[in-house]
């Protein structure tokens, strides 16, 4: 690459790319992280001889000194509270459509093509403070991917109400904090979160991520994707679900559904 002046230098790259990553593989079977540790490796060669990876053919290098440098708290600050994001990190905001657009673009480049891969799955998320955001996010998201659909409604009811206060239709339209929502779309291979401790010894655990598999009229064949049970396919069924004690409704809620949601986008605390 660099004394040589190599014509097709992505062509060495998918050439050589795999015994490059041998020594980071036998540590980490994220594909994605091993190809950008790599890339940093070539980055800080090229770099000491004078030159810059981004004059070569190769693959993106996410740059992660920044985040480092936030971490140490030894980034400038903007007075107490804030510091400056990079503009390359930056997508503007707009009233339409597009600035949601493209942030999905960004943090999902080539969704149609990598559907099917776990690696891309797992180190791909949006993150957003509110459970509103998260989910009309996931409900964008699930259009876009490709695959099979299944659509799971909830049974939703509420304890001593025979005069009827509270019509089913104000039922389905709700869905407090820990819940899975009424109407829960899914799709084979995409993402989901498990939002119960189902069975903590054999990896169903609150917060685990899962991809879906297959379908069933009351269950989801998943398989888990994180923690110690990777590769594990388990069946999440349909079970009667209740609010957390801090959420205050005038009545006692109960929704039957399959405990998972969407996880495409997340609360950061999810994270």
């Amino acid at each position: 690459m660099v004394f040589c002046e190599a014509t097709n230098i992505r062509a060495l790259w998918d050439k050589h790319k795999d015994p490059m990553s041998e020594d980071y593989m036998r540590d980490n079977s994220n594909t994605i992280a091993v190809e950008q540790m790599v890339l940093r490796d070539i980055r800080d060669i090229v770099h000491s001889m004078g030159k810059d990876i981004r004059n070569y053919v190769l693959p993106e290098v996410k740059d992660t000194d920044y985040l480092l440098r936030i971490g140490n708290g030894t980034e400038r600050m903007i007075g107490d509270d804030y510091v400056r994001l990079p503009d390359d990190i930056v997508i503007g905001y707009t009233d339409t459509e597009d600035s949601i657009n493209k942030l999905i673009q960004d943090v999902f480049p080539s969704l149609e093509e990598n559907a099917r891969s776990i690696a891309y799955m797992i180190i791909c998320a949006i993150l957003s403070t509110k459970n509103e955001h998260v989910g009309q996010l996931n409900a964008k998201m699930i259009d876009k991917f490709p695959g099979q659909e299944k659509v799971y409604h909830s049974f939703d009811s509420v304890d001593d109400d025979s005069h009827n206060h509270y019509p089913i239709e104000f039922l389905n339209s709700i869905t407090p904090n820990g819940l899975p929502p009424h109407v829960l779309k899914v799709r084979i291979n995409c993402p989901m979160i498990l939002l119960r401790n189902l069975d903590p010894n054999n990896g169903l655990c609150n917060g685990i991520r899962l991809i879906v598999r297959a379908f069933q009229d009351n269950a989801i064949d998943v398989e888990i994707v994180g923690g110690q049970h990777v590769g594990k396919r388990v069946f999440i069924p349909r079970i009667t679900l209740f609010p957390s004690d801090d959420i205050s409704l005038p009545f006692k809620f109960n929704r039957k559904q399959i405990p998972i949601c969407l996880n495409f986008a997340m609360t950061i605390n999810k994270s």
